[in-house]
């Protein structure tokens, strides 16, 4: 029976976290999203900059790589069950800080992928528990767009 119930936890966690990154996945966000915005005021959403040209120029296993060094940022930052993989380059992490240090925010969260060229936008959005878990996804996303269209017009 033990080898069983370990088989369970296995696959529980396999479909739940991201296997690259080893943080949560977009299921589990959803499934967990509504628990997490009664908990968390704010909802933080990245999307990194220039990913795709470092992951071409540089190969694939350091864009591998970007995507771990950039979770474990968000982990040192956040509580590791707030932090999640959307897909591809996207992020998000539930927090009760507000985001007045969103430079700071920035910086600690890129030192470790600067090096490659990449970069992260950041968008936010106030947690809601009336509100559906799309409606926040999408203001924060739209957000983060907003903060992408800046940083490209002061380069």
């Amino acid at each position: 029976m033990a080898g069983r119930n370990q088989l369970e936890d296995k696959l529980r966690y396999e479909a739940n976290h991201d296997p690259l990154t080893k943080i949560g996945n977009r299921k589990a966000c959803f499934d967990k999203l509504t628990k997490l915005s009664e908990q968390y005021q704010w909802l933080y959403y990245f999307d990194l900059d220039n990913f795709k040209q470092a992951n071409d120029e540089y190969g694939h296993h350091i864009g591998d790589k970007v995507l771990k060094l950039f979770a474990d940022s968000l982990t040192e930052q956040f509580q590791k069950d707030t932090v999640f993989r959307l897909g591809g380059d996207e992020f998000v992490a539930f927090s009760n800080d507000s985001p007045e240090a969103l430079p700071q925010l920035r910086a600690h969260i890129t030192n470790k992928i600067e090096q490659y060229q990449v970069s992260a936008s950041i968008g936010n959005c106030k947690t809601k528990i009336e509100q559906e878990p799309d409606e926040i996804l999408k203001q924060a996303d739209a957000k983060m767009y907003r903060d992408k269209s800046r940083s490209k017009s002061h380069r």
